[in-house]
């Protein structure tokens, strides 16, 4: 759900991935979930994943971060 990696304006957001989610209404689908859970009374937890510019929280070892790093994407301050 994060802007850089779904939203139309983001650096992916003309990816295979931000197109399905919007394909498959997957943002309207989340939103319509969060208001049944608070509805319920559910509490909701957000997590944003972010590192700092010199990604020194990025893991070494993963190819999908290693991506993330190489593309400068998912960092702090960043929309």
């Amino acid at each position: 759900m994060q802007n850089d990696l779904i939203h139309a304006d983001g650096p992916l957001g003309k990816s295979a991935l931000a197109v399905e989610v919007a394909r498959n209404g997957v943002l309207a689908r989340t939103a319509r979930a969060l208001g049944k859970a608070r509805e319920a009374g559910t509490p909701i937890g957000f997590v944003r994943v972010a590192f700092s510019e010199d990604f020194r929280e990025c893991p070494a070892n993963s190819p999908f971060f290693d991506a993330v790093r190489q593309a400068r994407l998912l960092t702090l301050g960043s929309w």
